[in-house]
């Protein structure tokens, strides 16, 4: 009776240690869970720049018909308003103007190449926005340039031109004589009243 007693009890166990088994069995399943879920996990956004759009280049070129220019990183040229103020720097280009030559903006750093640190500076402008100044001159780019190198925005208006890198104005070779008086950089505003009403050059 006694050995008979003791089959039932291991017949017990065995039968526990079966379905104990099959309970493993579905944890083990379910164990294999957590992974796949980690693996189907979207992966960490990797850190992006701050899309703020700000130059960290500027350096001089030369172009075949106006000589020494200054261009951005990208190698469009930068162009001087003879409308704004050199001293003190202010710009006068705003709204439609600045859609047609947007502002050249600028961070806390900037590279430069063939252009004298020293001839640098800043303005704030109406919206905030902090625009590069070489020599007291407002820089800008025109929407009218499609590529590198264009300079389509040369003389516009009689009030736009190419920047030299001293801030001057680039001219052709042709009309550098005759205009010499006002092409530097610390030319004033006087004389500019041959340009359109607007003076945006459009």
């Amino acid at each position: 009776m006694f050995s008979k007693g003791r089959i039932i009890v291991a017949g017990a166990m065995a039968a526990a240690a079966c379905a104990l088994t099959a309970c493993g069995g579905a944890s083990g399943s379910a164990a294999s869970a957590p992974p796949e879920a980690s693996s189907s996990r979207p992966a960490a956004p990797v850190p992006t720049s701050s899309g703020s759009g700000l130059d960290a280049v500027l350096r001089a070129t030369t172009n075949s018909t106006l000589g020494p220019i200054v261009v951005d990183g990208a190698g469009r040229t930068l162009y001087r308003f003879d409308n704004d103020s050199a001293s003190p720097p202010a710009s006068n280009c705003e709204g439609a103007c600045a859609k047609l030559w947007p502002p050249v903006l600028v961070g806390t750093q900037i590279s430069l190449t063939g252009v004298n640190r020293s001839l640098l500076g800043t303005i704030k402008r109406a919206d905030g926005t902090v625009q590069l100044t070489l020599h007291g001159w407002p820089l800008y780019r025109y929407a009218g340039d499609s590529a590198p190198g264009d300079v389509n925005g040369e003389g516009v208006g009689g009030v736009w031109f190419a920047a030299r890198p001293t801030g001057a104005k680039a001219l052709p070779a042709s009309s550098a004589s005759s205009t010499s008086a006002s092409n530097s950089g610390n030319s004033s505003n006087s004389g500019n009243s041959a340009g359109p009403s607007g003076g945006y050059g459009y």
